[in-house]
């Protein structure tokens, strides 16, 4: 199941790399990998929250 907003931040990554690509510029696509690298990064820290959530009322 998708959680909304997730998909946002790698999918700007893809179309700046896209872009980068097309006008052959190295820079353009590295600004990608890393706007990419960080929506990963971001998606990931969303799901352990949600994880840790989920699984916090099972301590008490």
């Amino acid at each position: 199941l998708p959680i909304p907003l997730t998909n946002f931040p790698p999918g700007w990554g893809i179309l700046i790399m896209s872009l980068g690509l097309l006008s052959k510029d190295g820079i353009t696509i590295l600004i990608g990998m890393i706007i990419g690298t960080i929506g990963v990064g971001i998606t990931m820290i969303i799901l352990v929250l949600l994880w840790m959530g989920m699984s916090l009322p099972t301590f008490y």
